[in-house]
């Protein structure tokens, strides 16, 4: 069970009972009693008014409003949310789980993995260099030996980890934080989980409003739209990265079981992995590499 002693044992759980957890406790506790104080302000602000004949007899003022307002405010229920990157070193949230329990809520954020692991590979650490590894700084979640970085749940030999080009080892990053969540649900029955699966803009606005609505956070105005990352049209050879896929998976030689864990939504083939306007090919000769791969997969 992940529940054990390598969750409690951990450097990062150990940071985040002694600095994380309390920290976010003492925030709610502040949200509170800022609440508190707000009230006992409107309380004071409308018995001056009252004493000094001043307000309106219907008691739609402005404090009379905010006051009806805060005190609706069931403070025991309400979310209060980190929107914090975390790329779970060291088994932050299992630890968060562990100790939070019914008090935390997960939010899953699920992105295709050909848009994880060329995201990582795009990213440039210096002028001409860019990051080759999820070993490496920011993200430093890694199966080889040696690295001092934590277990991890899907496991691969030094020679086939060394073998493997950058695209397949962000891959294999996209593939642990999926079985990563998926034991995080099946060891930790107490919190509650949600998950948003997307490609684009629409789907993260859809998603995130029925996330929203589950929360019964109300809606508000998105006023930074900028579009940070501009995506090619037609520019990527998308037969290369399937063939890379497939390679990879014929090393971590998963099966039937495992494939169900990593691709819940996506499937097996790859041509559910990837945005096809962004790709060279076309959709139909893109299905035809991937009926290729399955028939030389399945002669295996």
């Amino acid at each position: 069970m992940l529940r054990s002693k390598s969750i409690e044992s951990s450097v990062s759980c150990r940071f985040a009972k002694k600095k994380i957890i309390p920290y976010l406790r003492k925030y709610r506790n502040l949200a509170v009693k800022k609440r508190n104080v707000i009230i006992d302000e409107l309380n004071r602000n409308q018995t001056e008014q009252t004493r000094a004949g001043i307000g309106n007899d219907n008691g739609d003022g402005d404090d009379e409003q905010q006051l009806k307002l805060f005190r609706s405010i069931r403070m025991e229920n309400a979310k209060f949310i980190d929107l914090g990157h975390f790329h779970n070193r060291g088994r932050t949230l299992e630890c968060f789980a562990d100790e939070l329990k019914d008090e935390v809520i997960f939010i899953r954020v699920r992105r295709n993995r050909y848009d994880i692991a060329r995201s990582f590979i795009g990213k440039k650490m210096t002028r001409n260099k860019h990051l080759r590894t999820p070993c490496k700084s920011p993200v430093s979640v890694c199966p080889q030996s040696g690295q001092r970085l934590g277990a991890v749940n899907l496991q691969v030999a030094d020679e086939i980890w060394n073998s493997m080009t950058p695209f397949q080892r962000f891959l294999w990053y996209a593939d642990e934080m999926e079985h990563r969540w998926h034991t995080l649900i099946t060891v930790f029955h107490e919190p509650t989980y949600h998950e948003i699966t997307w490609s684009n803009s629409m789907d993260l606005e859809r998603e995130t409003a029925k996330v929203r609505r589950a929360l019964g956070c109300t809606s508000t105005e998105i006023k930074n739209t900028h579009q940070h990352i501009v995506h090619k049209i037609g520019k990527i050879n998308c037969t290369d990265l399937i063939r890379q896929d497939y390679e990879y998976r014929d090393l971590m030689k998963y099966d039937e079981e495992m494939i169900k864990i990593l691709y819940p939504s996506q499937g097996w083939a790859s041509s559910n992995h990837m945005r096809f306007e962004e790709c060279l090919e076309t959709k139909d000769e893109l299905d035809g590499v991937v009926r290729h791969q399955e028939t030389t997969r399945t002669k295996r």
